[in-house]
């Protein structure tokens, strides 16, 4: 809802009404006030339990033991050799190297595939023609901007329905030594 508002300028003896527009601001409603004790108006204490004691003897407390083992950790997920390969040289997180993952259009025939794959200098290095998810090596030069110009030919082939960097794995902790 607006409303109008109208400023009087007075100059001297001469003085004009103009309307003004205006934002009227509405506040929201004040929380509503704290709900009295359930208790008893007045009387201090809540009502009585109405239970009888258990007349059965109580088993003594557990004594304090130690804290149990924690569970061991996970086994880490698997890392796919292709990726681990392309990986030795690089940080964790970082982009792999010349590596793009390619997700090809569904229905798509191996030898169009094959043909985007040419295209664009790359070479396949995992799977068939026929899968549809695929790693590519490309000549990039370890350079990300050149990494990401190749992906941006290669997702406006109507082959491809999804391309990107492959971002290199932590490495595998070292397993434990015998007897421990």
């Amino acid at each position: 809802m607006q409303r109008a508002a109208v400023v009087l300028f007075a100059f001297g003896c001469f003085s004009i009404a103009v309307p003004a527009a205006a934002q009227t601001v509405y506040y929201p409603d004040p929380p509503p006030a704290a709900r009295p004790d359930s208790a008893r108006p007045g009387s201090g204490t809540a009502p009585r339990d109405t239970t009888r004691p258990d007349s059965a003897p109580t088993a003594p407390a557990p004594t304090r033991q130690a804290s149990p083992q924690p569970p061991p950790p996970a086994p880490p997920a698997p890392v796919d050799p292709v990726v681990a390969r392309a990986c030795r040289d690089a940080a964790p997180g970082e982009s792999a190297p010349d590596l793009l993952g390619v997700v090809f259009v569904r229905g798509s025939s191996p030898e169009s595939r094959d043909e985007v794959i040419t295209a664009v200098g790359g070479k396949r290095l995992s799977g068939t023609a026929e899968d549809e998810f695929q790693y590519i090596q490309v000549a990039a030069g370890g350079s990300e901007f050149r990494l990401r110009a190749i992906a941006d030919k290669l997702i406006r082939f109507r082959e491809v329905s999804e391309v990107g960097p492959v971002a290199c794995p932590a490495p595998l902790p070292a397993p434990p030594a015998p007897g421990q």
